[in-house]
């Protein structure tokens, strides 16, 4: 007798990628699913920069969360609790009951300084860089010009710091990955995702405002 086809082949790829992505069959396969996921969002959020350009790292972080909600079809919850205020969090438990976890945090980019705050919370608060919990992530939004000036900047202040072990580069000129030994005294590997989100036509708007500005200033009678 002919044999059915399995339940695998009458599965559409969409649905196989599903499958896939909520059943990994290793943390790194976890991981990977995840930037792939998370890849997708940011060209999303990119698409979109015109409407992005007075937002809040927090504001623009809920985006990127709503897009891998949808994406794993389950809440990705805001500010988780681990170790602290975690920007973004993301678990699954396996059908062999192992708890996979990834955390990042985000900062809109203000200056090396400004990003090296988040990547200290990253590191010192919530990597605990345990069993299937030793990768995360750092996600800098720059809404200003000249991004691979800045991200060279941050290459440097993170080749500066005290746990700094090594950095690799990725294809993607905005992406890199650093390893850093953990307050666990285990190696934690960090993924910097520089997501340029510089809009040219809204810096034309924000001098002719602050020409406007400053006309109207000159009017007052106390100046």
């Amino acid at each position: 007798m002919k044999q059915g086809p399995s339940l695998e082949e009458l599965l559409t790829p969409a649905a196989k990628e599903d499958l896939k992505r909520r059943n990994p069959s290793s943390y790194e396969e976890f991981i990977d699913n995840l930037y792939q996921d998370l890849r997708f969002a940011i060209s999303t959020l990119k698409s979109g920069r015109q409407h992005h350009q007075r937002k809040s790292e927090d504001e623009i972080s809920d985006h990127l969360i709503s897009q891998l909600s949808s994406s794993y079809k389950v809440p990705l919850p805001r500010d988780n609790q681990d170790g602290g205020h975690c920007d973004l969090s993301f678990q699954i438990v396996t059908p062999k009951y192992e708890i996979y976890k990834w955390k990042a945090e985000a900062k809109l980019w203000k200056g090396k300084s400004w990003a090296e705050d988040g990547m200290s919370q990253l590191i010192d608060s919530y990597a605990h860089a345990d069993l299937n919990n030793d990768q995360g992530s750092l996600l800098l939004y720059c809404v200003k010009p000249n991004p691979l000036d800045k991200l060279k900047e941050w290459k440097d202040m993170v080749n500066k710091m005290d746990c700094f072990l090594s950095l690799e580069e990725t294809k993607d000129p905005y992406e890199f990955t650093s390893v850093h030994m953990s307050p666990s005294q285990i190696e934690y590997s960090v993924r910097h995702f520089f997501i340029h989100l510089h809009h040219p036509p809204y810096d034309a708007i924000r001098a002719k405002a602050l020409h406007k500005d400053k006309a109207l200033r000159k009017k007052l009678p106390f100046h």
